[in-house]
Order: C-alpha cells, then structure tokens, then sequence
C-alpha cells in the first residue's frame, strides 16, 4: 500500500513531467526501491547527473482516484472506487456465444471440431446455467453426416 508521501511524490513527478513527458528529479536508491514500479526511469538522459523520470502506467492509475492503492504478491492490482457498470437489459456482457445452445430443441443438434473435452465443459456450464434444459456431447466417427467430431445434442427442456 502506497503511503500518503509516495503518493504525494508521484503526483509532484506527474505534475512535472506533463509538457515534456519526463522531468529530472532526484530519486534515493530506497525511493527507487519503492516506487520502482510505478516509475519510469531513462539513465541516458540526464540533467546535471539527475536522470529523467515519469510515471508508469502504474504510476498514473495510482495518482488518479480511480486507481489501484496496492499490488498485491499475486500480481493483481487492487483498485478503490471503480464503479460498477449498469446493466443493460436484454444484452449479454463480455463474449458473444460460441456455441449455438439456446437454439436447440430436444431433438436437434450441432456438430464442431472442437476438441471433445472443451465441449464438455461448455456443456457442463450451459447445463448448469440453463437449469431446464440438458445438453449432452459425444464424439462422432465417419458414420456421422458431417464426419469426425463433437455433436452436442439437445435431450431435454
């Protein structure tokens, strides 16, 4: 967790590399140590043996209200104050569908050449999901209309 002070000393290198991308500012080795995540450093450039510093992508989402106050060990960053997106009614968030489920009657059925064990778990997550209807998915040889592959059929609603 990013203190009071580290904050404060990212926002005054924010601020002061806003024209020109970079500003010359001097940095200890333990701010370096700290903040190394957040900064961005160019060794070659350098102004009275000051080198140029600016904020990383890190750096400018933790100046900002909306961004991440920690990085926690796992690598996932830890925002506050993000709001949660309305929904929006009779529209699916995230992917379009793969597989075409919610077409299916009993009876009917879709053939891919997805790897049968990837059917499977859409077929388990969809069964789960649907509650009413059931899907079941097998592997096909060369008897099959299309020939080798995954069938996934629809047998109950």
């Amino acid at each position: 967790m990013l203190t009071e002070k580290q904050i404060d000393f990212l926002k005054d290198v924010e601020k002061q590399s806003k024209e020109t991308g970079f500003c010359y500012k001097m940095v200890t080795e333990n701010i370096k140590k700290e903040l190394f995540k957040y900064l961005d450093f160019d060794e070659k450039a350098k102004k009275n043996g000051i080198p140029a510093v600016r904020l990383s992508a890190l750096g400018v989402q933790a100046v900002s209200t909306t961004g991440p106050v920690e990085t926690v060990e796992t690598g996932f960053e830890i925002d506050e104050n993000v709001p949660i997106p309305e929904k929006i009614e009779g529209k699916r968030r995230g992917r379009a569908e793969k597989y075409p489920f919610g077409k299916l009657s009993v009876g009917q059925s879709f053939w891919t050449t997805d790897s049968l064990q990837k059917i499977k778990s859409a077929v388990y997550s969809k069964n789960k999901k649907i509650g009413s209807k059931k899907f079941e998915a097998h592997a096909v040889g060369l008897d099959d209309p299309r020939g080798e592959g995954v069938r996934v059929y629809c047998v109950s609603e």
